[in-house]
């Protein structure tokens, strides 16, 4: 199985062994389905490395991929093009919140960008639907700044009033951050069966190095950080 088909598959099991992030810009609206490619990324390293009371456990050398939108203009000629797969597309704004219905139609996999400070939340319904939110929300007393865990908690808890839902904020990832160097996170959502599913993928970056920390799903009802 190559790398494409194994990631469309299983995108868990494929984080889990591999360092992936959304990269460049995406023109769709918010829910929308478009073409998008695979890239494997050649001269960066990558390992995995789950964290356990505090150690660093299961290293071992992990891939490095990209996906970027097929209609962009910025797809570096160095990477190898793995192929394209359709998916929907969460949506984005700088300093402002995006929201996604997602139903049982089309793709079964839904991206939104690298989280490097921004919150998401997620909730998903019994007959295949699902709702996705991407926020870029600034704190108000230092607006170079993205809101904090609690702003955001306030925040999704009226955009999903009376929904159980997840809320991944920028606390949870950072405090992934096994020796305080910059930390992202990647979500894909999956539809298998019907039924949607949020997973996250931690990233520290140490040196040259992308130290994947840990992968797990967005539970609704759990609220991250």
């Amino acid at each position: 199985m190559n790398e494409l088909r194994a990631f469309l598959a299983d995108p868990p099991a494929f984080l889990r062994q591999n360092h992936v992030r959304f990269r460049g810009a995406c023109s769709l609206a918010p829910g929308a389905t478009g073409s998008f490619l695979l890239l494997r990324v050649d001269g960066r390293r990558a390992r995995t490395g789950r964290l356990f009371l505090g150690m660093a456990v299961g290293r071992r050398d992990a891939g490095v991929y990209e996906i970027r939108y097929a209609q962009s203009h910025n797809i570096p000629d160095r990477d190898e093009n793995l192929g394209a797969f359709d998916a929907v597309w969460s949506g984005y704004q700088s300093e402002a919140a995006v929201q996604c219905a997602l139903d049982g139609q089309g793709a079964d996999i839904m991206l939104t960008p690298e989280l490097t400070g921004c919150t998401v939340a997620s909730t998903s319904g019994p007959d295949g639907s699902a709702r996705f939110s991407h926020y870029n929300l600034r704190d108000p007393a230092a607006p170079k700044r993205t809101m904090d865990a609690a702003g955001m908690r306030a925040h999704a808890a009226l955009d999903f009033a009376g929904s159980p839902h997840a809320l991944l904020t920028k606390e949870a990832y950072y405090g992934m951050a096994r020796r305080g160097g910059p930390a992202q996170a990647t979500v894909i959502g999956w539809r298998k069966g019907g039924a949607w599913s949020f997973w996250v993928q931690y990233v520290e970056q140490a040196g040259q190095v992308a130290k994947i920390r840990d992968v797990e799903r967005m539970r609704p009802g759990t609220r991250f950080g």
